[in-house]
């Protein structure tokens, strides 16, 4: 405390000597020891520094500014070219090749096993049960909701039609029935219906797919089961 009080008495008399000395006020007084009241570009803009080149007060000359030197090629105007945007088709994880049995981790069928046929131009998975193993039909999924296995299933000789597309899923062919009878249905489709509301083409990879299944033993119970997870398992030390 002593050397602070000391201090400050320091500035207070070099103040007061400052200003006895001085007749005129300063432009740029000091506040404390070493900093002043105005900063390096307002004292230079308050003694005016900028009108004159030298000591004897002649403002600067403008320099002349020699014309561009025109080359042999001109250019006349330059056009910004539109970006076209490209769609790049998301990269599939190693693990999930066609084939491949997945574990669906969202959606109405979260925790079944699925058999994944190709990779759709939007780069959504297009999976099927088949349909006659575990009631699921041909679906579209994102690979972020999905577990990849070591299974695979040889499906080389099935031909998937063209029709299921992007443009095949986005079509609402059950739609909801809307209002109050839509809200107090609770009636649930047979497995028949359900299976008579299945397109022609879907049928067909479902069967072939089936059949692909029932070569392989114990593969048919593997895709029937339900994945889940007991307390204590560590998900991250298991492979699937």
């Amino acid at each position: 405390r002593r050397r602070l009080v000391r201090s400050a008495q320091r500035e207070q008399t070099q103040q007061q000597q400052l200003r006895t000395t001085c007749k005129m006020p300063a432009r740029n007084p000091l506040i404390s020891k070493s900093v002043r009241e105005h900063g390096r570009a307002r004292a230079y803009g308050r003694k005016k520094q900028w009108l004159h080149a030298k000591k004897g007060g002649e403002p600067k000359a403008k320099k002349e500014v020699e014309p561009a030197k025109i080359g042999k090629w001109v250019e006349v105007e330059k056009t910004r070219k539109k970006r076209v945007k490209k769609h790049n088709q998301t990269k599939l994880r190693k693990s999930i090749v066609p084939g491949a049995i997945l574990i669906l981790l969202a959606g109405r069928y979260a925790g079944k096993r699925v058999v994944f046929l190709k990779q759709l131009d939007s780069g959504l998975l297009l999976v099927t049960g088949p349909f006659g193993v575990n009631r699921i039909p041909c679906r579209r999924v994102d690979q972020a909701y999905v577990i990849g296995t070591s299974t695979v299933v040889d499906i080389s000789g099935i031909e998937i039609p063209a029709k299921l597309n992007d443009e095949y899923f986005k079509v609402a062919k059950n739609a909801p029935k809307k209002g109050e009878e839509g809200f107090f249905d609770i009636s649930k489709a047979t497995p028949e219906e359900a299976e008579a509301k299945l397109d022609a083409a879907e049928k067909e990879v479902s069967k072939a797919v089936a059949a692909a299944v029932e070569k392989v033993p114990l593969l048919k119970d593997y895709l029937q089961s339900r994945f889940a997870l007991d307390a204590g398992s560590a998900p991250h030390l298991m492979k699937f």
